[in-house]
């Protein structure tokens, strides 16, 4: 038996006094890192790029944030990107914003990975920065695009003189279903078969 006191061990606190055993110290916590024997509050935050799950003792060495997520200063876990946003690098602070001219969808992931990264918009439609899904932005009605990779609607083809384009997302105009209607002229990026202005 012992008069002397035991410090916490690394990794772990002592919240209160008159502790009686190891397991009154609490675990250091989530987002924070307990260095040194007998602390008695939770120790600095886990640093920018690298998380600290519960108990840990030292600050980066042994979680640094994975591909596909991001962890800003004192995260306890990873915290995967939002839609529109990507991390194709291990230990970011922040997500990067999806490029113009693509979409990223935190769902559809790169084969056997746990990340995405950015994809090439889809036809009829154009991708802003930040766009989460290909067709989160149709070429309005009135015009098309068969091309991929649009970065704004002005990048979307009017439709020609003497055809409408009635649907958000046209990849093709319809020369055959899609002519003006006897009485009427088209000329250009009309919506109905027959215009009033």
């Amino acid at each position: 038996n012992t008069s002397t006191p035991f410090p916490c061990a690394a990794g772990t606190y002592g919240p209160s006094s008159g502790q009686a055993s190891a397991f009154s110290c609490a675990l250091c916590t989530g987002g924070r890192y307990c260095p040194s024997l007998g602390m008695s509050a939770p120790g600095p935050l886990c640093s920018s790029g690298y998380y600290c799950p519960p108990g840990q003792s030292v600050n980066t060495v042994n979680f640094p944030c994975p591909i596909g997520s991001y962890c800003p200063l004192g995260s306890a876990y990873p915290i995967r990107c939002a839609p529109g946003n990507y991390s194709d690098l291990p230990m970011l602070a922040v997500c990067k914003v999806c490029p113009t001219g693509y979409f990223c969808n935190p769902k559809d992931l790169c084969n056997a990975t746990n990340y995405t990264s950015p994809k090439l918009c889809a036809q009829g439609h154009y991708c802003p920065p930040g766009t989460r899904y290909p067709t989160e932005f149709p070429c309005p009605a009135g015009t098309w695009s068969g091309a991929s990779g649009l970065v704004q609607s002005s990048d979307c083809t009017p439709c020609s003189p003497g055809l409408y384009c009635p649907t958000p997302g046209m990849v093709a105009e319809d020369p055959v279903n899609n002519k003006c209607a006897g009485g009427f002229f088209c000329v250009g990026r009309a919506v109905v078969p027959a215009p009033v202005d």
